[in-house]
């Protein structure tokens, strides 16, 4: 599972939230299509989308601006 989903926060991209954001959801879609292949379960995929969640909150914290 780790090689399969190496992470990345919105912070290793400080000058492109956008791009941060688009590489955050591109990483919610490997964790669909890994679940829909049986790779990950369905509580591995629950913590990894939470902390996407919290990553994708990170790009639209306006204080951060």
């Amino acid at each position: 599972m780790s090689t399969l989903f190496s992470y990345m926060s919105a912070e290793d991209y400080p000058n492109s939230k956008a791009n941060a954001k688009r590489l955050l959801q591109e990483r919610v879609l490997s964790i669909k299509n890994a679940l829909q292949r049986k790779e990950i379960t369905p509580d591995q995929a629950r913590v990894l989308l939470e902390a996407i969640r919290t990553e994708l909150e990170k790009t639209e914290d306006p204080s951060d601006s």
